[in-house]
Order: structure tokens, then C-alpha cells, then sequence
């Protein structure tokens, strides 16, 4: 991009900064002890390249490196003083385009990439390289520098964003509270005026003057409402003349501020009146295309996406004059007539303080047919609470409007995960209310799932429901089989067999296809969490962990030694120890029951506990994972109950859970054991995802500490892959190509779909599968498929990923890291196992670093100094040889270069080292075992294996 700024600081001062850097990092020694180490390497660019990766680990909070960031920052500021060393700060972050630009290693490097090309790499590519890393990482993050934090980010950054300069990819999504600071203002008045100012360094000049840039708002989704949120902070702060913001909304409509319009009248600073004129007219000239967004809900006045009152509303409806007067019209005209307005919630009215206007719509509302009137309440919606304000009072039905508010607020149709409202108080209200009535609020104003729900409420047919649920397994029976009423003599009783019935049903629904199956596991879930708020419990997390504990409580019995015959036997957990232990009369216990107890009924009820309590566990292990994706809040309450449950104390005890003040440990009897201490828990609690470590620089920390303790975690947490947005996914958009043009074999695919909670999208069959996340997100993988059905063909090609919220694709960068992350490692997962091409290895770039964490860790316990990794390789010091084993194929090769044929045995390990999770992929099993039998290869009996090292060590 051409531009005026010369950036004569920043080419005047980077020899000498150059130069500060390479001291302070020490560059020359490291190149020479690299090269020294690597004699190997002949090519200098490939040199300059790896020690380029050992210094970009600065950018990460490692105490180890703590020092030399800081050492860097005070030299410049040594060499630049403190203003100096602002103004280079913001010199690189803007300017490193233009000091990189004869480099040639970023000779194809474009305005906003930062990419390099290592094989151009040089010591000078190195400290260009590393000077906008640790630029952009001391002003985004200076509490890692100690550096002092710079008060005007955003608005530095967004000024460059308008103006079209670069930021070298420094995010200011995350820095943009509402905020009336002075500079903050002074953006605003300089952008409302067209004009943007900077120093000839690129450096933004709140009190104007300098060079003179004209503002290019952003189009993006996130530019655009970071545009607004900065008008609206102008508006609020009565920053500028109304008629200079009047003026820019005209210029540029899609920045304008309309969110303003959900202000109540009295919210809006008098002054700034004639914009809310301004917004109205030019929301009204484009009502398809022009809408409010949700921006935050920190903004006060608050903000919404629905326009405050009845102006527009009545405005729409006047403009369809008599048409909707005109009797002769059918349902379908009258549709047609609105839809056009029914975008953008034109028909979905904000409620308004003002009596007056809301008492004034109800008179002219009351004018319209009640067959207009009827049509307008479905339009606006269930949740139309502005609208129906009027409306239903017009129609003389006002009490239905706290009616429908009760039942949308039980949230019994909504997602398990939502919480629900108190049920019993409903009841009895929906019983008694006339049949005229029970239609209108069924039919107009709930959904029909939750019309069907409430039904169920009511008491309407329960032994019909409760058939069509357990014997034709009918989706919306099975949600409303939880809201049948408990009678108080029954409630333990009723709510534990209903639970019961539930939880089969759930296994039940593996027997059909992949759609059917998630549909039916997903009614099942809401069908719990129902029943959770019929018997007054306060989640589905609380009732399930009751009901599970209630009959850990029946099973505590099987723990103490029984007499059974001449035996005594009881159920016992240890790890990979737990089973049946049974014991004789001589004090011997024996690997396998004898057949004297074996007809035995007290045997076999302990053999009955000992099943239930393993298909619990199953159960649970799935459930925390889940839980672990969604991040669900627990109270400590419902943790210490789990305690009277031996199984699921122990799977909750072997995780790290962290609390609403941020402490971070293992459940320990109501504690949390950290790193380095204990914690009193605070708050509710939530399953710690490994992204939190990754980011604060503890992830291998805890991954040392969990190998220390010996921990053997049910479900992978500690060592679990993480997934990332690469810069081409963040630059590309809302489509991810990552597992693009992939052939998979559907059957294998369509199970691990299903495993995981991937379904079908649209009809029977789709290619095209998504799962919830959470949040109203999901994520979408799509397949190249001219068939009718998922599985019809035996194999297909994958195209893009895509993430939607509320049903709308999102741009990759806005998706929640955690959700990100664990939708990538299922179709990491997906891919990996239904690859058609058996003898193509798949293995991405996330699950290598998983397994070069897992053995970094395990290093120790392995091999010592003898195990020592690379990015891709473990390097084996044998006895007899020296080994390379391949961390993404598990592949041998005995140095330098010769293969080496192994057929893998996992229980040559297991005696040697115990893994900190249960599952492992079977290749990160194989690649363990190859290490454990090459660190002692001389006891190596396979002749086969022998005979091709000797081949290879004997002397010429």
C-alpha cells in the first residue's frame, strides 16, 4: 500500500536497535552453538531458521525467558528513552512493512502478512523477524515485559485500522470497552469528520494536525460494530456536533449507529435527538438490509437489537394503509404484505417506559381486524414481548402476556444445558385457563414443541405420552415424559424410575441411523433436564449426580468383603486394578471366580453391582468430556455429593477443575490441589481445558505434575490436543480448508460422527454434519455427495469447515478458542480413522505436538538424556545402536538412515511407565513401545530385529 508516512524514526534507529537485540538475545552465540551442534545442517538459511524458532519462544509467558524480554525493552529504552522508545514501538507495529520491505526474505510477504520465507534467512531476517514479535507482543501483553500497559491502545490501533494502516496483526476486538477517555472521544471527533491524523512515524495524533488521512471504514462484521461502538460512546459523551455524526451516517450507512434506536426516549442526551431522526430515516430507506446488532451488554444505556416503542411499528403499518382493512385479502396476501418488514425486527417492537405511546398503540392497534392482529402477534414471534404489549391488549386478552412469559421462561424445550424455571407453580394457571385461550397462546405464541411441552404440563393424556415415548420412542413425548406430575407420595420413586427410563432410552437410540440417533439423544437430554426441574432440582447436573449417587449409596455394600461359600470377595478401585477381587479360605486371591460360586445369587449380585458400576462409569467418562467441551459451571455442593459415589469421586478427583476466582487443582475433598498449593474453592467450578495453561505458559507445568503424581486422568485433559486457527483460516474467512479434500470411508466416518455428537444436517442421511457446541455455536464439515444419503456411496470427499451461531456462518477468528479446538480434534479424529487410502499417513500438525508433549513429559521415566526429541523425531541412544523414531508414522530408522522393521508390541511398556490418561490412539501407543524396547535393545530376544541392527553397526 502506498502511503505518505515515511517512518524516518524507525529506518534511522533500526541499525542501532538491530544490533541492541542481537546483544540482548545473544543471536551470534546462539548461531555458533547451533551450528556447532549441528554439523549436519551445511545450508546457513536452515541454521538461521531454527535458532529464528528457539527465540519465537519469548513470546510465550516462560519464566525462563522472563528476564531476557525484560533486559530487552529497558536496553531500548537504555539507548531511545521512554518516549523513544513509544514512538519505535508504534513505528514497528505500523511501519515494519516498510522496514522489512528490501529484505528478501519477505520480498512475497504482502501489507498484513507476516509470513517470511525461510530459505532467504539471514541474521538480518532474524532481527527483522524478531523485532516486530516482540514489538507487537510488549504493547498487546506488557504485563509479561513489566512493561507499562499503554493506556490508548485501541484507539492507536483503530485509528491505523481506518486509515488503512497496518497493525501488524495487534487485535483491538478485545480492548474495546466503553470507554469516554479523551483520546477516545478525539477518535471519535476525527472520525465523524473524514479525517484521520498521524505523524510522518504512523503514530495516530489525538489533538490533530501531522499528515491528514481520510477514513475507509472497515465492511467486516466486527469492524462494522467496532465503528458503531465507537459512535455510540461519541453520542453518549455528546462528543461532537450532532450534525457532523448526522452527516457521516449519511456517508457511510452501515456504520451508523442504529443500535442507538433501542434507547428509550429519556436515555438519549437532548442534544443528540435529531440523530435518532437521522438513524430512523435511514434504517427506514433500507429496512432488508440495515438492522441493529448486538454489540455488548456492558453499554449503559443498555442496548438491544429491537427498536424502543411503536414509532416504526406503526409507521410499517401505516404504510400498508387499507390493504390491511381489505376483508377480500387471504392469510398467505397478508403475509406477503409483511415480510418485507419482518426482517430486522421492524415487526418485533422494543417495549417502551413511555404509557402514554404504548396505551396510544393499543388504541390504534385495537382499529385493526383481529385476524391482522393474530397475524402480527405470530410475526412477532414467541418472544416478542413489545408487541404483544400491544397487541394482545387490543385484542383483549391481556393475561395472556404473562401467561406465555411463564411458560417461555420454564425453558423446557430449550437445550439441556439452559436452566429451567419451577414448574409446579405453572400447573395449576394452564389447568384452569378457557379453551379460546389455551388455543390463541398454544397456537400464536409458543412453539409447537413447546405448546406440545406445556400440554404435557397441563396433565393432557399422560399415559399417552408416556407410551408414545417408551414404546414408538417419539421425540417430543420423550422430552415432556420429565414434566408429568410426581405426586409428593411417589416423587422419590417416580423420579428415579423416570430417570431410568431416560437413560435407556438414550442407549436405546443407538440402534437407528446417525440422525435419528442424535435426535433421539438430544430429546432424551431435555427430557432430563425437565425432570430435574419437576423434582426441584436445581440441574441436570444436580439430579443426575443424585440419582447416580443414590444408587453408588445401594452399592457401597459390594465394597467390604462378603462371605460367598468358602470365599470372601468384594468389588474393589485402583486404577487398573479394579475389578472383583475374590479371596480364599488360605488368604490366596484368585484370578478368576471358581465355579463353585458361580450360580451362587449373592455372587451374582456382586457381579451384577460390578457391571452396573463399570457401564456408570462408561457413562461418566463421557459425560465429563462433554462437560469438558461446554465448560459447565458445578457447585462445590454437587462435587461433594459425588464423594457417597466411589466411581464418580474417583473420576472427578483425577481431573483439575478451576473455580470462579481463577484457582486452578485437583478435587480433593472440597479443595483444589495446584502446582504448589491448596485452594478453598470459590464459587462454582468448571472443568479446566488445557487452552487456559497454553495461554498463561502452565500447560507443560501440569504436565510434568500429572507424570509426577503418577496421575491416570479417565478422560484426556492434561495431555488433550489443541487445536488453533491458522493465519490462512483467520485470513480466509469463515471457511476452514484444513481437512478439505479428503477421501474417507462414510461407514467408519458416519461412527465416529455419531460417537461424538455429529449429526446429520437437513434430511435423512445429509452429507453435510454439525454439532452444538455450546453458546449457539456449531460447527459444520460438509462432503463433495451427489448422493441421497451420507452412506450411500462408500466413500467421500470433504470440502470446508464452518462454524455458525444461531444458524449463521461466523468468521473463524470469532469462534471461541475452546470450541475451536475441540471441533478440529474430532475431525483430526474422524480423518485420521476413516482415511480411505490405509497405507497415506494423516497426522496433524496438532496431534504431533500432543505426542512431543506426552514424551517430553514421559522423558524421565523413559530414557533420560538417552531420549531426546525434535518437532518430528524421537532419538533413541540404544546400547547397540542409535535410533530415529518417527513421532507421526511410528516408523524406526537406526542412524543415520537405515530401516528398521518392528512389529509393535504395546506390553513391553506398560510394565516401565504408567500414562497419565486412559486412552491412547493406538500409533502414540506404538511409538511408546518402540522407545521403551530400543532404550534396551540389548535384551532384545527377536533374532528377525536383531540380525538388522548387527547389519547395520557391524564394522566395514
Amino acid at each position: 500500500m502506498i502511503t505518505p508516512i515515511a517512518y524516518p524514526f524507525l529506518h534511522a534507529h533500526w541499525p542501532q536497535v538491530a544490533e541492541l537485540t542481537a546483544s540482548v538475545l545473544d543471536l551470534d552465540r546462539r548461531f555458533a552453538d547451533y551450528r556447532a551442534a549441528h554439523p549436519e545442517l551445511r545450508a546457513e538459511f536452515r541454521l538461521w531458521a531454527d535458532v529464528l524458532d528457539q527465540l519465537i519462544e519469548l513470546e510465550y509467558d516462560d519464566e525462563t525467558h522472563r528476564a531476557l524480554r525484560c533486559a530487552w525493552w529497558r536496553a531500548v529504552e537504555d539507548c531511545l528513552g521512554q518516549d523513544g522508545t513509544r514512538q519505535w514501538l508504534w513505528s514497528v507495529v505500523s511501519g515494519f512493512c516498510a522496514l522489512r520491505a528490501n529484505h528478501p526474505a519477505f520480498a512475497n510477504a504482502g501489507d498484513s502478512s507476516h509470513g517470511y520465507e525461510e530459505t532467504r534467512l539471514d541474521r538480518m531476517g532474524v532481527l527483522l523477524e524478531m523485532q516486530q514479535r516482540l514489538s507487537r507482543n510488549l504493547l498487546s501483553t506488557p504485563e509479561l515485559y513489566d512493561y507499562p500497559a499503554t493506556p490508548d491502545l485501541f484507539e492507536q490501533l483503530f485509528a491505523c485500522t481506518l486509515a488503512g494502516l497496518p497493525t501488524n496483526r495487534m487485535g483491538y476486538y478485545d480492548e474495546t470497552p466503553p470507554n469516554s477517555s479523551d483520546n477516545h472521544l478525539a477518535l471519535f471527533r476525527q472520525v465523524v469528520s473524514g479525517v484521520l491524523h498521524f505523524d510522518d512515524n504512523g503514530i495516530w495524533l489525538p489533538q490533530g494536525g501531522g499528515i491528514g488521512l481520510p477514513v475507509q471504514p472497515g465492511r467486516s462484521l466486527h469492524a462494522i460494530e467496532h465503528q458503531r461502538r465507537l459512535l455510540i460512546d461519541g453520542v453518549r459523551a455528546n462528543g461532537a456536533e450532532v450534525g457532523a455524526i448526522s452527516t457521516f451516517c449519511r456517508q457511510w450507512p452501515d456504520s451508523a449507529p442504529y443500535e442507538l434506536l433501542s434507547w428509550q426516549m429519556d436515555d438519549w442526551p437532548p442534544a443528540m435527538l435529531p440523530l435518532r431522526e437521522t438513524l430512523f430515516e435511514l434504517l427506514l430507506l433500507d429496512p432488508q438490509t440495515r438492522s441493529l446488532h448486538w454489540l455488548s451488554d456492558e453499554i449503559e444505556p443498555e442496548l438491544s437489537t429491537r427498536i424502543c416503542g411503536y414509532r416504526a411499528y406503526l409507521h410499517v403499518l401505516r404504510q400498508l394503509g387499507t390493504a390491511l382493512h381489505d376483508a377480500t385479502l387471504g392469510s398467505e396476501e397478508l403475509q406477503n404484505l409483511l415480510a418485507p418488514f419482518a426482517r430486522n425486527n421492524l415487526l418485533d417492537p422494543g417495549w417502551t417506559r413511555d404509557q402514554a405511546e404504548e396505551a396510544s398503540a393499543i388504541a390504534e392497534l385495537a382499529s385493526y381486524p383481529p385476524r391482522v392482529l393474530h397475524l402480527l402477534v405470530e410475526k412477532a414471534g414467541w418472544s416478542g414481548d413489545g408487541a404483544q404489549r400491544a397487541l394482545l391488549p387490543a385484542l383483549g386478552k391481556a393475561q395472556l402476556l404473562d401467561i406465555s412469559h411463564r411458560c417461555r421462561e420454564l425453558m423446557i424445550d430449550a437445550p439441556a444445558d439452559e436452566p429451567r424455571g419451577d414448574v409446579a407453580v405453572l400447573r395449576s394457571t394452564l389447568q384452569a385457563l378457557p379453551s379460546e385461550d389455551w388455543a390463541l397462546l398454544s397456537n400464536a405464541m409458543l412453539s409447537k414443541e413447546l405448546a406440545g411441552l406445556t400440554a404435557a404440563l397441563r396433565g393432557d393424556d399422560s399415559s399417552a405420552i408416556e407410551k408414545s415415548a417408551l414404546k414408538k420412542h417419539a421425540h417430543l413425548a420423550i422430552m415432556s415424559l420429565g414434566l408429568l406430575p410426581l405426586p409428593a407420595e411417589q416423587q422419590e420413586a417416580l423420579c428415579q424410575q423416570r430417570y431410568l427410563q431416560l437413560k435407556e432410552l438414550h442407549q436405546l437410540a443407538s440402534k437407528y441411523g446417525a440422525e435419528r440417533c442424535a435426535n433421539q439423544r438430544e430429546a432424551v437430554q431435555i427430557g432430563l433436564a425437565n425432570l430435574a426441574a419437576n423434582a426441584g432440582f436445581s440441574s441436570l447436573g444436580a439430579l443426575e449426580w443424585a440419582m447416580e449417587s443414590r444408587q453408588g449409596e445401594e452399592l457401597q455394600a459390594f465394597f467390604a468383603p462378603q462371605a460367598i461359600g468358602d470365599y470372601q470377595a468384594h468389588i474393589r478401585l485402583a486404577g487398573d486394578d479394579s475389578g472383583i477381587v475374590i479371596v480364599n479360605a488360605k488368604g490366596k486371591t484368585l484370578a478368576t471366580p471358581p465355579a463353585a460360586i458361580k450360580k451362587d445369587p449373592d455372587w451374582l449380585a456382586l457381579k451384577d453391582a460390578w457391571d452396573t458400576l463399570k457401564e456408570q462409569r462408561r457413562r461418566f467418562r463421557a459425560v465429563l468430556d462433554e462437560h469438558l467441551v461446554r465448560q459447565t459451571r458445578f457447585s462445590g455442593e454437587q462435587l461433594d455429593a459425588a464423594r457417597a459415589h466411589p466411581v464418580l469421586y474417583d473420576l472427578i478427583s483425577k481431573l483439575v477443575w478451576v473455580d470462579d476466582a481463577g484457582h486452578c487443582g485437583l478435587y480433593q475433598l472440597g479443595q483444589l490441589s495446584g502446582l504448589d498449593d491448596f485452594h478453598d474453592i470459590e464459587g462454582n467450578l468448571r472443568l479446566a481445558h488445557p487452552l487456559e495453561w497454553m495461554s498463561d505458559g502452565t500447560l507443560a507445568a501440569w504436565q510434568q505434575h500429572a507424570v509426577a503424581l503418577q496421575l491416570l486422568q479417565p478422560i484426556q485433559q492434561i495431555f488433550r490436543a489443541l487445536y488453533v486457527p491458522t493465519p490462512a483460516e483467520l485470513e480466509s474467512g469463515t471457511v476452514s480448508q484444513r481437512y478439505a479434500h479428503r477421501w474417507v470411508k462414510t461407514r467408519i466416518a458416519a461412527g465416529i460422527f455419531r460417537q461424538r455428537g455429529w449429526r446429520p444436517s437437513g434430511d435423512s442421511g445429509d452429507a453435510e454434519h454439525h454439532r452444538p457446541l455450546g453458546e449457539g455455536y456449531s460447527a459444520n464439515i460438509d462432503f463433495d455427495c451427489d448422493a441421497h444419503y451420507f452412506t450411500e456411496v462408500d466413500t467421500l470427499q470433504t470440502t470446508g469447515v464452518t462454524f455458525r451461531q444461531d444458524s449463521q456462518d461466523v468468521p473463524l477468528a470469532s469462534v471461541p478458542p475452546i470450541l475451536f479446538s475441540e471441533a478440529m480434534r474430532d475431525l483430526d479424529l474422524m480423518i485420521a480413522r476413516s482415511l480411505v487410502n490405509d497405507t497415506e499417513e494423516f497426522t496433524s500438525g496438532e496431534t504431533l505436538a500432543a505426542r512431543h508433549a506426552l514424551l517430553q513429559a514421559l522423558t524421565p521415566a523413559l530414557g533420560g538424556e538417552r531420549l531426546r526429541l525434535d518437532e518430528r523425531h524421537a532419538h533413541v541412544t540404544g546400547r547397540l545402536a542409535n535410533y530415529r523414531v518417527n513421532l507421526a508414522s511410528a516408523h524406526i530408522h537406526i542412524e543415520p538412515g537405515a530401516y528398521l522393521c518392528v512389529i509393535p508390541d504395546w506390553s513391553q511398556a506398560q510394565g516401565k511407565l504408567r500414562l497419565p490418561f486412559e486412552d491412547s490412539d493406538i500409533r502414540t501407543a506404538e511409538i511408546i513401545s518402540k522407545i521403551v524396547m530400543l532404550l534396551d535393545d540389548d535384551r532384545i530376544r527377536d533374532e528377525s530385529i536383531l540380525r538388522q541392527i548387527r547389519m547395520q553397526v557391524a564394522p566395514a
